[in-house]
Order: structure tokens, then C-alpha cells, then sequence
């Protein structure tokens, strides 16, 4: 797609691809996943930057992400199957 929306809850729910592609003439795509980080989306970005890419990507973040907390690593658990074929991005 050519617009792609990131981000968590508030991404996934409060975006909606059809409206934008009305709006902006372009296709859209929202990739926004419940209680998913900015770490998860590096990740999901890298390997989208590998195969194309998109005219623009809009990244939802939360003022918790900015916040200087450790990381939840277990908001990342959806990648483990990809981490030895995608160990560049660690």
C-alpha cells in the first residue's frame, strides 16, 4: 500500500483506511496492533523498507512510549518467530 498508519490502540481504532484513501487518492493500509510499541514497529517497518517503499507512513505514539521506561520486551513476543531471519534489525 502506499499509506501505511502505525501505532497501537488508539492507531488500530481511530484510523480508518478507507477515509484516508478518499482524502489522499492513495491506497492505505493500517498496520496499528493492540498494546504494540515503538520497538515492534521498528521491526515491522525494517522489514516492509526491504521490499518497497511507501509514499508515507503514519506513526501513532503515545506519550508512554516517549516516557524514559525500560522497554516491555514482551510487547514484542509477535516477532520471535522472525528474530534469526531478521537478526539485522536487532
Amino acid at each position: 500500500e502506499e499509506v501505511l498508519i502505525f501505532g497501537a490502540s488508539t492507531a488500530r481504532h481511530g484510523y480508518v483506511p478507507t477515509i484516508l484513501e478518499d482524502s489522499l487518492g492513495l491506497s492505505c493500509y493500517n498496520v496499528g496492533e493492540d498494546g504494540r510499541n515503538i520497538y515492534y514497529y521498528y521491526a515491522v517497518l525494517a522489514s516492509i523498507f526491504e521490499r518497497y517503499a511507501p509514499r508515507l507512513v503514519l506513526l501513532d505514539l503515545t506519550t508512554g512510549e516517549m516516557a524514559k521506561n525500560p522497554v516491555d520486551f514482551a510487547k514484542l513476543n509477535k516477532l520471535y518467530p522472525f528474530y534469526y531471519s531478521h537478526r539485522s534489525y536487532c
